[in-house]
């Protein structure tokens, strides 16, 4: 079970991507910034993990959102041993940015998940900017919350030293230049009185050195020290080579095709969780309506028709949207035994239909027989839900 509160949601001009006033968000290029934090052992660059699977199909995913332009990952250049990764996801407009707050996002990726910022900035990364093998460097200047006067003030002296530094940058860049592009804008804050950050990006060509870069043409270093003078702290960060994703790269129709098979080992001695079974692969977002899972709802109706069409209902799917995932909630799962010894079922089905207490009581000597089960209890509620027994099924392990 995943626990916590959302204190805070992400915010585009002081708007909830999920309050009621998202419908005016401004009609202006939007860029998220997202930066993950995975677990120990968890290595998305690997194609034998499930977390690279489902990476992939969070990135496929993401590229079929109304309004999605391109998308830049990489992880960290880090001595960390946590993998982190860092996103940029190029968004037409505020209503695009919105619409992936909204959808399922990289939610996939929740177990895997450590930390986790998602942030946005006002900006367009220009369309030509894969055209050489790239690394992203991230240069966030902190301000510590002032008053709005001040702030204004501070903000108008901070942007025009920056640009009268990159100005030197950008009218040097050359085919020959270390320096492919830079740019930079004001954090979008998720609440007021929370402290400013002015994000700067810099696209460097792969094979440069740490070194190079900071000797660059006109000294990085010399200038990131002039603008740190106003601020209250400053962090930088690297990654490994860009990878991209654009809206040609990956369609709505590749998702038609018959899902990728995934071998996992799953913790459990009984044999009927090994059985292999085929998955029902629909991106159709309106099966998942409201939060709601439409095929689970469906399969209760059928289950409750008279006569009824199946003797059970289906499995209920959720989902959790991108926007409840942020710096200032992670959703939790409360601990467990590392070894579980009891696995649990639970379903409805109408147990006063004599052929269906049939099945069910030939499912539970089938279930016995598989394993030489040891312990197999079963009970219903006593309260009922509809016109079903919900009935609950514990086998030892």
């Amino acid at each position: 079970m995943l626990t916590g509160n959302v204190d805070s949601s992400p915010c585009l001009s002081n708007i909830a991507h999920n309050s009621k006033e998202a419908d005016q968000l401004p009609a202006v290029p939007v860029l998220s910034i997202i930066h993950f934090t995975f677990h120990a052992g968890v290595n998305i660059s690997e194609p034998s993990q499930l977390a690279s699977i489902l990476w992939q199909k969070s990135l496929k995913f993401v590229s079929t959102i109304p309004g999605f332009q391109q998308l830049y990952w990489a992880p960290v250049d880090t001595a960390l041993q946590d993998q982190q990764v860092i996103i940029l996801i190029q968004w037409d407009s505020g209503h695009a940015w919105k619409l992936f707050q909204s959808s399922l996002g990289f939610t996939m990726m929740l177990g895997y998940i450590q930390n986790i910022s998602n942030r946005c900035i006002q900006l367009t990364l220009p369309a030509n900017l894969f055209n050489f093998d790239s690394i992203l460097e991230i240069v966030s200047f902190q301000f510590s919350d002032i008053p709005s006067t001040a702030q204004i003030d501070q903000k108008s002296d901070f942007r025009s030293k920056w640009e009268t530094i990159i100005s030197l940058y950008r009218s040097n860049v050359t085919t020959e230049s270390e320096l492919i592009y830079c740019c930079g804008e004001w954090l979008e804050l998720d609440y007021p009185s929370e402290d400013q950050f002015f994000i700067w990006l810099l696209f460097w060509k792969s094979i440069t050195e740490v070194g190079n870069r900071e000797a660059d043409f006109h000294n990085l270093r010399y200038h990131i020290a002039d603008l740190v003078k106003d601020t209250t702290g400053v962090v930088s960060a690297c990654t490994n080579h860009l990878n991209k994703v654009s809206f040609e790269s990956a369609t709505p129709q590749q998702f038609g095709a018959s899902p990728t098979p995934i071998i996992i080992q799953f913790d459990t001695n009984h044999p009927v969780f090994r059985t292999p079974v085929e998955p029902t692969y629909n991106v159709n977002e309106l099966i998942f309506s409201e939060n709601k899972d439409q095929i689970h709802l469906e399969s209760m109706r059928q289950a409750r028709q008279t006569p009824p069409q199946r003797i059970a209902g289906g499995p209920a799917g959720g989902w959790r949207p991108m926007g409840t995932l942020s710096q200032h909630h992670l959703p939790q799962r409360q601990g467990y035994p590392a070894n579980p010894d009891m696995e649990w079922i639970s379903f409805c089905a109408q147990l006063e239909d004599s052929r269906v207490a049939g099945l069910f009581e030939d499912l539970r000597r089938k279930l016995w027989r598989m394993g030489d089960c040891p312990h197999l209890f079963w009970g219903k509620d006593q309260e009922k839900g509809g016109c079903s027994d919900r009935i609950s099924l514990f086998m030892g392990t």
